[in-house]
């Protein structure tokens, strides 16, 4: 049985949503002024450049949401019963290993316990 960790919802992110992450932003955006920021050179760049911003931003939200899709896992149950070069075939790689390798792979049979195979 396979079983896919994954976030309680992996539909569009909704207004709501945005609001919220927004309100954030605004919080830890606010904590920057240790920076010393001159408002008015900040005004100006919100006004002048906000799509540009905005398109950064998302690239880097973008960029850090593929990140913990690589965190995720599915959990699987290991079958021991095909050989090792079927197994190796089925990641649909290019096999750059030669028969005599494949066959002192470790042999098992049966089926084995659940694993945690990082999703991709």
């Amino acid at each position: 049985m396979t079983k896919v960790v994954s976030p309680s919802n992996d539909s569009p992110i909704t207004a709501e949503q945005v609001a919220k992450f927004i309100d954030q932003l605004i919080v830890s955006f606010v904590s920057f002024v240790n920076f010393r920021l001159p408002a008015g050179m900040v005004l100006q760049v919100l006004e002048t450049q906000s799509d540009d911003l905005a398109r950064m931003l998302a690239y880097e939200v973008r960029k850090h949401v593929k990140e913990i899709e690589r965190l995720l896992t599915y959990t699987v149950d290991v079958d021991r019963t095909r050989t090792a070069r079927v197994m190796l075939e089925a990641t649909g790689y290019r096999l750059s290993t030669h028969g005599g390798f494949v066959a002192k792979m470790p042999k098992s049979k049966g089926r084995g316990d659940k694993v945690d195979l990082p999703f991709s």
